[in-house]
């Protein structure tokens, strides 16, 4: 069971609007389910569809870092080189194949 908006709201403190229009797009994803009365609920979810939905989520994250940094005047190959050495950093060089 999820907080409900208010306490979410309070706990944050964002706009009640806006934790609303969170949990309602988290439903309209079918993440999230929401029982007259009882509260929202974490949706069980099926593996083919969380994996589809988190490779989506790491594609949109790539495409924002990616924009931000393109938007701060570095080039192609310097943001190459900049994601080569993190993925260095966080995986190692045997992971570079």
């Amino acid at each position: 069971m999820l907080p409900s908006i208010r306490e979410l709201a309070l706990e944050t403190k964002c706009s009640v609007i806006t934790i609303r229009r969170v949990y309602q797009d988290l439903e309209s994803e079918g993440l999230v389910r929401t029982k007259q009365g009882t509260g929202t609920f974490v949706a069980d979810v099926e593996g083919d569809r969380l994996g589809k939905y988190q490779l989506e989520i790491a594609h949109e994250a790539f495409k924002q870092a990616l924009e931000r940094v393109k938007h701060a005047g570095l080039s192609g190959s310097q943001i190459r080189a900049m994601f080569e050495q993190a993925f260095q950093e966080v995986f190692g060089k045997e992971d570079m194949k």
